[in-house]
């Protein structure tokens, strides 16, 4: 299994989500989520944005079992809107709501056909939260044989 194959799989989904309706960006970010709290101070894309990135790897090799990738995908999440705190705090928390719910996405327990362990969710954080701006990250993780 290859880790391009499910991050293309989800990028797709992402964009067939009702965020598709909300955000004008959905796309990958190569990069640590750390580093898009600066770069969205810089960016020139349109926002609200929803970006997908790599989360980290962890690895297990236990007996004689085949080893196992456990791998997170991490979609950052970036509301920009200078008209004022009220309209800021209403998009993120839809573009939460989105996040957090089985109907609302189509990562949560998705495979995308791929031989993988549903994705689950697993953490939603602020990354920055100010007047002009809000990123949150959503972290989803699954597992699959290593080939």
């Amino acid at each position: 299994m290859e880790l391009d194959a499910l991050y293309d799989a989800a990028l797709a989904a992402l964009k067939q989500t009702p965020l598709k309706g909300i955000c004008s960006t959905i796309e990958f970010y190569h990069g640590e989520a750390q580093d898009i709290v600066e770069d969205v101070k810089q960016m020139t894309d349109d926002f609200p944005a929803a970006y997908l990135l790599y989360g980290g790897s962890a690895f297990s090799t236990e007996g004689n079992n085949p080893p196992i990738d456990e791998h997170t995908l991490s979609r950052v999440q970036v509301a920009a809107d200078v008209r004022g705190d009220a309209d800021l705090r209403v998009m993120m928390h839809k573009m939460l709501k989105i996040v957090r719910t089985r109907g609302g996405t189509v990562l949560i327990d998705n495979q995308f056909g791929l031989d993988i362990a549903p994705l689950k969710i697993v953490r939603v954080a602020p990354l920055r939260v100010t007047k002009l701006f809000s990123i949150y990250q959503a972290n989803f993780q699954t597992t699959f044989e290593m080939s």
